[in-house]
């Protein structure tokens, strides 16, 4: 795919493109132009159930209104993965979600289960692929360019390069479930339905993701003993 996220290819699902991408004769059309049943209560249910009725506008509504909450979720977990990598990850998601609408409950909140088919996308590349180093940026030719901020600079660097190894250090069942909770800030309630399990059981995960974090983070020195205690 192209810079920044594209169009997802199933049909004239039209959805719309990121800011500065190119137009497309697929694209949503303005919020005016919406039906009048997909305007009245633009709720979740009622969006739900007019893309179910074939109204592809309607699940345009919803990709615009879901796309920054998986992109956080997904970018969040740290994947071995190129910024483009990422975004097909997101249009997987949504083009998931597209295609389990037919046999889905209009009831039933949307957050929590696109959320879990994201967390599905993402659990499989987590446990098929080693992590690897992140391609060199920019960052350092500014750095140069500016020897009096040099130090602060490598020293943010050298934190977030940390924190986020830390991070990849968990297991995905446990990582997944600490970016849900505290990244896309769930309820424990939607935490429960997104990891498909009982509430004592997402608790736990979340907990135990919260320690072996600290822990994490006390090995390299970012965090006291005392905070892993």
């Amino acid at each position: 795919m192209g810079k920044g996220l594209t169009l997802i290819p199933c049909g004239s699902l039209g959805l719309r493109r990121t800011e500065g991408q190119e137009e497309s004769s697929a694209t949503v059309p303005a919020a005016e132009s919406l039906s009048e049943s997909v305007k009245s209560v633009p709720d979740d249910a009622r969006l739900v159930r007019a893309a179910q009725a074939g109204e592809a506008e309607a699940f345009g509504a919803l990709y615009d209104r879901y796309l920054p909450e998986v992109a956080r979720f997904l970018s969040g977990l740290g994947l071995p993965l190129g910024r483009e990598e990422v975004d097909d990850l997101v249009q997987e998601t949504f083009l998931r979600c597209y295609r389990g609408l037919g046999g889905s409950d209009a009831e039933r909140p949307l957050r929590p289960y696109l959320l879990s088919i994201a967390r599905n996308t993402a659990l499989g590349v987590l446990r098929s692929r080693r992590r690897r180093p992140e391609a060199p940026d920019a960052t350092a030719v500014a750095e140069q360019a500016h020897p009096e901020t040099t130090s602060d600079r490598l020293r943010l660097r050298e934190r977030a390069r940390l924190v986020a190894e830390s991070l990849a250090a968990l297991e995905p069942e446990l990582r997944t479930a600490l970016v849900l909770r505290h990244v896309n800030g769930l309820t424990m309630k939607e935490l429960e339905a997104c990891l498909g399990c009982s509430a004592p059981t997402a608790r736990a995960r979340v907990r135990d993701a919260g320690r072996r974090l600290a822990l994490e983070l006390r090995r390299r020195g970012l965090v006291p003993a005392e905070a892993c205690a």
